[in-house]
């Protein structure tokens, strides 16, 4: 990450994956629901990045709410 953002912990970085998970209780979980994003964003706000995002609701829930993608070669 340190190459991606120069060094800098104070850079806005934004996660995503197709679910985006989400730290309230989900279904029958109290803890939340649990993804790749949220977990990536836990392990960087450890290492000192402080202004570390998820997309609420993924990829999928982008879509769903009428999002489009665009898909490059």
């Amino acid at each position: 990450m340190d190459r991606l953002t120069g060094g800098k912990k104070n850079a806005d970085i934004v996660l995503y994956c197709n679910i985006g998970g989400q730290l309230e209780p989900w279904g029958n979980s109290q803890d939340g629901r649990q993804s790749r994003s949220l977990t990536a964003a836990y392990e960087l706000y450890q290492n000192g990045y402080k202004k570390v995002r998820v997309l609420e609701g993924g990829v999928g829930g982008f879509v769903k709410q009428g999002g489009e993608l665009e898909r490059t070669e």
